[in-house]
């Protein structure tokens, strides 16, 4: 009854957010007809003098939500940076216009380690819809204890897309809908699926709210790393100042029922989630 519900929960919030896109769809918008691709992919060339930039250049966390991805990839020859945290580094690459990859890691160089690469391609930018694919291989060194006989190293790939509805031209606000499979490096494994749903609504040039519900479903409850199915809010705000910087400022919330007794009032961490923090650079 419980999944039934989020999943009720979670249509519900897709189907509100796409009366919303075509609300928007209707209202007059005053654009110059022009290419497609002249604003995506070149800017600062529109006719006409200075241009409203698209996110890609102008957000350094363009390519995100909070957890999930959208469908857009940093400009040509970006390096940047991430700190999940503050404990988990990333750099990425922006290989071309539409490819990027990035490689995040930890070790305590010793029993324990995490690392994951990830390539993602964009495949479509029009006006109103981008359209992305991705593929990553996590590997997690678990910290090994010799009496523990259950700790095992771990290979996990995954792969998906990701489509993004832009409510603007230059897709500062939007709605991005992504599906994850992930594979098992054991053949008997079931695969797990995950979906997510997140918005970014810019408030200014330096604001943009977040909102995002992700979950991770229809798998194996054996799987050793999580308890599945998994269902995740996230929240908060984004600070970009410059076109070279983000910072996120979120908050993450479990939605599992609790099925234990409770004996004590509910915490505030339990209330509003615990904190996510994410920053990046990047040298354009």
């Amino acid at each position: 009854m419980g999944v039934d519900l989020r999943l009720r929960g979670a249509l519900v919030f897709t189907v509100v957010a796409l009366l919303a896109i075509a609300a928007r769809a209707d209202a007059p918008v005053e654009q110059p007809e022009l290419p497609d691709e002249s604003i995506w992919d070149d800017p600062d060339e529109r006719p006409g003098g200075p241009v409203l930039r698209s996110a890609r250049h102008t957000d350094a966390h363009a390519d995100r939500v909070v957890v999930s991805p959208t469908a857009e990839t940093h400009p040509e020859g970006t390096l940047y940076l991430t700190a999940y945290e503050v404990v988990l580094p990333s750099v990425g690459y922006a290989f071309t216009d539409r490819m990027q990859g990035s490689l995040t890691g930890f070790t305590d160089f010793g029993s324990f380690g995490f690392f994951d690469f990830t390539l993602k391609a964009n495949v479509l930018r029009s006006r109103w819809l981008r359209v992305a694919t991705h593929g990553s291989v996590d590997f997690i060194l678990p910290d090994n204890d010799e009496d523990d006989d259950d700790a095992f190293d771990l290979l996990v790939g995954r792969a998906g897309g990701t489509a993004q509805l832009c409510f603007e031209l230059a897709c500062r606000s939007s709605m991005s809908m992504s599906l994850t499979l992930v594979a098992h490096d054991a053949a008997d494994t079931i695969l797990p699926i995950g979906f997510a749903t997140g918005f970014t609504a810019r408030a200014s040039s330096v604001l943009t709210f977040l909102l995002e519900y992700s979950t991770l479903f229809n798998a194996s409850r054996e799987l050793p790393i999580i308890d599945l199915p998994f269902y995740l809010l996230a929240y908060g705000v984004r600070l970009t100042a410059a076109d070279h910087w983000a910072l996120d400022a979120t908050m993450l919330r479990s939605l599992e029922a609790d099925s234990e007794l409770r004996t004590a009032g509910v915490n505030l961490f339990e209330l509003l989630g615990v904190p996510f923090v994410v920053f990046s650079w990047r040298f354009l």
